[in-house]
This record gives structure tokens, C-alpha cells and sequence, in this order.
């Protein structure tokens, strides 16, 4: 790979077109930071556990993502070694805590006791001391798990607000700015919405923004075009909860789903991609 693009620096082999990373300088992302330095060594086979854990990282990102996969699968007589899925993929996310009598499942895990026994019950064959470390990884540095756990404990604590929703909006914003939402403590990606008597704000609300209750409501589906569709799905690729793709770049920027991706998976020199670290995680 001896060529670079004078416009982002990715390298390219010699056949690769000059358009390929960044479509000659019109496609312009912010730097992702490194990842946190448990994470940073696992990815790099520096850690005691690096071999289990990059043979069975989707089993890890699956025990700690905060989202559910949805999909239509066509049912085959006999053995079957393989599925077929009908339509789309998608994502779905439930409520913050679970029903009495239920097991949590998904985000409402991090926001319940015996945190690591919950996680262990639902995935086998994996080391609990590795979990555990990337547990306190999320805890500590995730925006979402903090800012919903900011959410669950303030609704937990004040019977006016049960009736409330959290709704993470699909808008990156600046941090600090809000419109008609409480900001919670240190991070900005999700608000407590509590004027619920406008019918036509709650429509909008749920048609553009991820809405949930503290308990019940069943399971929602997030839009492919919201920015919280990757973070809260590949947790251990956007440590961090950095927004993906959404559909306010490609309206504001001309940035399509496509282009994003094309940028974002390039190698380029002295900057470290997650991505290309991930291995089945990243297919």
C-alpha cells in the first residue's frame, strides 16, 4: 500500500481508484479516539486473555451490546446448518429495567444487581474475569451506559417521573445543548422527556427519537438511520458510544451510508482503527 491520499492520508494499493477512501477530500469525519488500554491490548494480543477473546469476540460484544438483533427468518424442513432471513436486518431495544419476575436481557443488564451473573447465564464459554474487566470498561467510559444509568437511577428515585420516557435523540448535538429536554450528568445523549400531554410532541418523539420506559412497552425498533444504531450494538468496536452513521450527514454534509463506511475502514498512518482489529466482530 505506497500510495496516500494527499486529502485524509489513507494508504492505497496501486490499482485502487484515488476516490475510494474519501472521494477526493468531499468526505470529512472527525479522528476516533483510541480505544480504552484493556480494549487497545486485547485487540493487539498484548493481554493475557487477547487469544480467547479475539476468538470469541462476537460472543463478548453479544454478551455486553444493548441491543437485540431482529429479523424475519424463513423456516427450512430437516436440518438446517445455516438460516435465511427474509427482508431486512434491524436492531431492537426494550425497556430499562426488566418486568418483575423477568431476567434481564440487553441494556437492562448493566442497570440491575449480579451484573456479571446475568451476562454469564445468557452466553457460555466465557472467561467472567475478561467479562468482568470489560464490564468496568463500559461502566467507566461508554456514554450511553452512563447517561441511561443516570436515567434509571433518577427514575427510580422519584414516583412523578415512572411515568416518564428516556429518549435518546437522533441529532448529534453539541455537548451541553438541548432543546426541551433535562440534560443528565456528564454526557448529552440521552434526556428525560415528561410533558407527554401534547400528542402530536410524543408522535414526533417516537417517530424520530428512541423513546423507553423504565419498565414494559415491549421491544422498539431503532431506524438504520439513527446515529445510536451502531454504538449501542458493537460496543466493543465503539467503546466510547461514538455516534455511527445517520441520516443527518448524509442531509447537512452529503455523507451517504456508503461513504462513511469507505472512510472509516481505511488504513492511515500513526491512527489506530478498531475496526480493522476487530476480526469476526468486524465482518
Amino acid at each position: 500500500m505506497d500510495r496516500q491520499c494527499p486529502h485524509c492520508s489513507a494508504l492505497r494499493w496501486t490499482d485502487e481508484p484515488a476516490s475510494i477512501c474519501c472521494h477526493a477530500g468531499k468526505t470529512v469525519l472527525e479522528q476516533r479516539r483510541d480505544p480504552p488500554d484493556v480494549l487497545k491490548r486485547l485487540l493487539t494480543g498484548e493481554h493475557p486473555f487477547s487469544s480467547q477473546f479475539l476468538k470469541d469476540i462476537r460472543k463478548y460484544n453479544g454478551a455486553l451490546h444493548m441491543t437485540s438483533l431482529g429479523s424475519r427468518q424463513r423456516e427450512q424442513p430437516g436440518w438446517n446448518p445455516s438460516f435465511i432471513l427474509h427482508g431486512q436486518m434491524h436492531h431492537r431495544i426494550g425497556s430499562l429495567l426488566p418486568d418483575p419476575g423477568d431476567a434481564a436481557r440487553f441494556c437492562q443488564v448493566f442497570f440491575v444487581d449480579q451484573e456479571l451473573q446475568n451476562r454469564l447465564q445468557w452466553t457460555a464459554g466465557l472467561n467472567d474475569t475478561l467479562l468482568q474487566e470489560l464490564q468496568a470498561v463500559l461502566h467507566d467510559c461508554n456514554s450511553y451506559v452512563r447517561s441511561l444509568k443516570s436515567a434509571v437511577d433518577l427514575l427510580r428515585s422519584d414516583p412523578q417521573l415512572q411515568s416518564a420516557r428516556v429518549v435518546i435523540n437522533p441529532d448529534a448535538r453539541p455537548s451541553g445543548e438541548h432543546v426541551r429536554r433535562f440534560n443528565l450528568p456528564e454526557c448529552s445523549e440521552v434526556g428525560i422527556l415528561t410533558d407527554l400531554g401534547d400528542a402530536d410532541g410524543v408522535v414526533q418523539a417516537q417517530w424520530r427519537s428512541v423513546v423507553l420506559r423504565l419498565r414494559g412497552g415491549g421491544l422498539q425498533e431503532i431506524s438504520e438511520t439513527h446515529r445510536s444504531y451502531d454504538p449501542l450494538e458493537y460496543v466493543l468496536l465503539l467503546p466510547y458510544g461514538e455516534d455511527g452513521w445517520h441520516i443527518g450527514l448524509k442531509k447537512d454534509r452529503g455523507i451517504t451510508m456508503m461513504k462513511y463506511y469507505a472512510y472509516l475502514i481505511q488504513v492511515r498512518p500513526g491512527q489506530f482503527n478498531s475496526l480493522l482489529y476487530g476480526r469476526r466482530l468486524f465482518q
